[in-house]
């Protein structure tokens, strides 16, 4: 359980670049973030200054969170971005 923060750029074309883990809660969870983010094939709106499109960098916190069924021994998980 815990939080984790990524980096990384949204370029002029709304393509993504240089991620990196600011906090990571171990477990490869902030890799694994990241690898989310990539396949992702979504594009971003990318920042605008003086009416021109430039790169932006992102700061995104996503939550991990287990919670675990002592009588029945199920462990759910659920991810939260924001």
């Amino acid at each position: 359980m815990g939080e984790v923060i990524v980096t990384f750029i949204v370029n002029e074309d709304g393509t993504t670049s240089d991620f990196a883990v600011m906090q990571d809660i171990g477990g490869k969870c902030g890799q694994a973030v990241i690898e989310a983010f990539k396949e992702n094939s979504t594009k971003w709106i990318p920042g605008i200054y003086n009416g021109k499109k430039v790169k932006t960098r992102i700061y995104q916190t996503v939550n991990f969170n287990l919670e675990i069924d002592a009588f029945v021994g199920i462990i759910r998980g659920s991810i939260v971005y924001e």
